[in-house]
């Protein structure tokens, strides 16, 4: 019988794809890394791309990965939404596949071991999984907070 292995990164290790400083993107983007994860906030009436980079086993023991479910842990402030969830494999230099895509739309605030979406693929390289993020409203800036605590693969071995 194949074992079952999970692999988790902490939201210390999330990524924004658009950025003041390396993009030139003025999107007010805030962030600020904390023991339970990272704190992210732009200005409202803005997007942006997250990426939380998961450690990806290739071959174990002469079995063949495969990915079956990624898991997010997240909380979302009232004015902050993720719209799309996204699991990309790394295939070669410079390109990648998307294994799993899903849209959230109207899903619940807060994601805590809660959304569980099947893969279901076997992998040969690194994994990421994105958010696409939509920030609202110009009250409080923290009703535009994300909390990215972690995200994670549940690995299935298969021969």
């Amino acid at each position: 019988m194949a074992d079952t292995h999970e692999f988790w990164s902490h939201g210390v290790t999330v990524v924004p794809q658009q950025t003041p400083h390396l993009t030139g993107h003025d999107n007010g983007l805030f962030m600020m890394p904390l023991s339970w994860g990272t704190v992210v906030r732009q200005n409202g009436g803005t997007t942006n791309w997250f990426h939380i980079p998961i450690s990806t086993p290739v071959i174990v023991d002469d079995w063949t990965p495969y990915a079956q479910h990624a898991y997010v842990k997240i909380r979302l402030a009232p004015d902050a939404h993720i719209d799309v969830l996204t699991v990309r494999e790394t295939t070669t230099l410079g390109s990648s596949r998307t294994i799993s895509h899903h849209d959230l739309f109207g899903h619940q605030r807060e994601f805590d071991n809660g959304y569980k979406q099947l893969i279901n693929q076997k992998v040969s390289g690194p994994l990421c999984i994105s958010f696409s993020a939509r920030f609202e409203g110009n009250g409080p800036a923290e009703d535009r907070d994300i909390l990215f605590a972690g995200a994670g693969v549940a690995f299935e071995e298969k021969r």
